[in-house]
């Protein structure tokens, strides 16, 4: 059976109580079966859909539909959105404050000063 419409597209998320691994297996096939003696077929004339394909395009363009939070993307959440934020202030933070001790002891060279 070919998916038509949008409504299977999102109809077809994940069961609560899946198929056992036979019948999945089964569909597979013969879904396959079915997409290549259509697309095999010399007398065809209509545009034939890959279900695949339509699942896929689906899939990228609703990602969040079909995401789970896991240990991993949290990790990746936090190493890609929260650490750089705290490494950059620690960067500036201690640029700063080095800078201010050099000022206050009178040791920087302060080229292009507005006050000269």
């Amino acid at each position: 059976r070919f998916i038509n419409s949008t409504r299977d597209l999102t109809s077809s998320r994940l069961p609560l109580l899946a198929p056992p691994p036979r019948v999945i297996k089964q569909s597979w096939r013969t879904t396959k079966r079915q997409y290549q003696t259509q697309l095999n077929n010399p007398h065809r004339k209509a545009l034939i859909e890959d279900p695949a394909l339509t699942r896929w395009v689906f899939a990228r363009a609703n990602p969040y539909a079909t995401f789970r939070p896991t240990f991993k993307t949290s990790l990746l959440g936090a190493m890609f959105g929260i650490l750089p934020l705290f490494g950059l202030y620690y960067i500036f933070k201690t640029d700063r404050d080095r800078k201010e001790e050099q000022i206050k002891a009178g040791t920087m060279d302060r080229r292009f000063g507005l006050s000269s």
